[in-house]
């Protein structure tokens, strides 16, 4: 695994380059250090569920630059704009109904039903240039091997690791993180809004 310091002048564009060779790379976010690679990458995506030792029934989530992109690939109800407006950029997935070009451009998510998709915006500076740059969706999950403790510090990624035969290509180091809780997740597909896991947000309150 690489270790690349988040203000180094040349960390931005060697992360695009391992993204665009399908590469899994390791990316701060506002809770924990977060496994990424491009959403649109059959190969890469079956990367993160190897690295991570990771149930195929579990799902992934994708990150997006901000609402409007998130739009091309899901449908978002009123419900769901309020949540946006109030909780984006920040730790919310929103489970949505999919649209076609979903369908048909992101590499299969295996737990993920084909018909819907948990999308979020993370409230990162280093994430959010990243995503707008490489103009793609990226999968977000915590880079911890499946049932370990979520990562705040590159040495506990290191050490979850370093025994892996599967491993991060690299890991973009912005010392040590907030212990935050993982994103809030709603599912909105439904007729009843559903908190299928709560974080830091309370979003029941915003019903």
């Amino acid at each position: 695994m690489q270790i690349l310091k988040i203000f180094a002048d040349n960390t931005l564009t060697q992360v695009m380059d391992a993204l665009e060779a399908g590469e899994v790379v390791v990316l701060p976010t506002e809770t924990c250090y977060g496994l990424s690679c491009d959403a649109t990458n059959k190969q890469a995506v079956e990367k993160i569920f190897q690295i991570k030792g990771r149930d195929e029934k579990k799902p992934l989530s994708v990150m997006f630059f901000d609402l409007t992109a998130a739009e091309e690939y899901v449908e978002f109800n009123d419900k769901a704009i309020d949540l946006v407006a109030e909780y984006w950029p920040g730790p919310l997935t929103l489970v949505l109904p999919r649209k076609n070009v979903a369908v048909k451009n992101l590499a299969p998510l295996y737990g993920v039903p084909e018909k819907t998709l948990g999308v979020r915006m993370p409230d990162h500076r280093f994430c959010l240039k990243l995503l707008f740059q490489f103009n793609e969706p990226l999968i977000t999950t915590s880079a911890n091997l499946s049932g370990a403790a979520n990562p705040y510090s590159v040495a506990e990624i290191v050490q979850q690791f370093e025994n892996s035969k599967y491993q991060p290509a690299l890991i973009v180091d912005a010392g040590e993180l907030p212990q935050t809780p993982p994103s809030t997740v709603v599912d909105l597909t439904g007729k009843d809004m559903k908190v299928l896991r709560e974080g830091s947000i309370k979003v029941a309150s915003a019903k």
